[in-house]
């Protein structure tokens, strides 16, 4: 599994996943529909953790596959199946708190592995994880690399860090429990 944490603004999240997906296809847990990755600019995601399922053509012939929530209830929210299918990237989003505006801890990522339909583990393809470097390019542009914890690096967009504002402290704070 490969991951890079992001600590973004809510403008760069928003022009990063609008640009970087454009011509991909995005699920989110809730539903069973995709949206276009152009779509992502109007999405909100200042509430709560939002989780999004990225598939674009360039590595994926397969579709998202929804499971329901609660087997026993076919009428329970349905969430993306992380395992099935040839490979997707999956995007953790989640508000930060702050003094001043909110910003995001933003977690790309790949699985290690995946479940074709006919039951056959399957490893990353090369053309998933030339994706996900591209994306990781893409949205590492005007951060620092900063270490949070020990050993844990966070790119962190330059405006953050600028404002004054103890942004590692929030950082550190999003990580603990509720």
């Amino acid at each position: 599994m490969a991951e890079t944490q992001f600590a973004l603004t809510e403008k760069k999240l928003r022009v990063d996943l609008s640009t970087e997906f454009a011509r991909s296809q995005i699920a989110m847990d809730g539903g069973k529909n995709t949206i276009s990755g152009s779509m992502l600019s109007q999405q909100d995601f200042s509430r709560k953790l939002t989780q999004l399922f990225v598939k674009d053509s360039v590595f994926s012939t397969h579709p998202f596959v929804f499971r329901s929530r609660n087997e026993e209830d076919s009428n329970s929210d349905l969430v993306v199946d992380q395992f099935a299918g040839d490979g997707h990237l999956k995007i953790l989003i989640i508000p930060v708190r702050s003094a001043a505006e909110p910003f995001f801890r933003v977690n790309i990522f790949y699985q290690s592995f995946f479940v074709l339909p006919n039951g056959e583990h399957v490893a990353p393809s090369l053309e998933l994880q030339a994706f996900y470097k591209r994306a990781v390019r893409s949205f590492s542009k005007r951060t620092l690399n900063i270490e949070v914890f020990s050993k844990r690096f966070i790119r962190i967009e330059k405006p953050l860090l600028e404002t004054g504002e103890d942004i590692i402290g929030a950082l550190k704070v999003s990580f603990q429990k509720k």
